[in-house]
């Protein structure tokens, strides 16, 4: 019998971590749903245009959750 979860790695992004003073929390089973995630957030609730530039930090940042 496998236990639920077991063996799945969720990735997660805070927005803190970026330099933001937000509480924002992103998740996701890879690195591009977190960062397409984020990138919606940024725009959205900060007014930032997401570039290449900012998705190279901010992949630096995603960590296992």
């Amino acid at each position: 019998m496998a236990i639920l979860g077991l063996g799945r790695k969720q990735r997660v992004l805070k927005c803190r971590d970026a330099g933001m003073d937000c509480e924002a929390m992103f998740k996701g089973k890879t690195d591009e749903d977190v960062l397409r995630q984020a990138a919606e957030h940024a725009e959205k609730a900060h007014g930032m245009k997401p570039n290449a530039e900012m998705g190279a930090k901010l992949r630096k940042l995603v960590k296992n959750g």
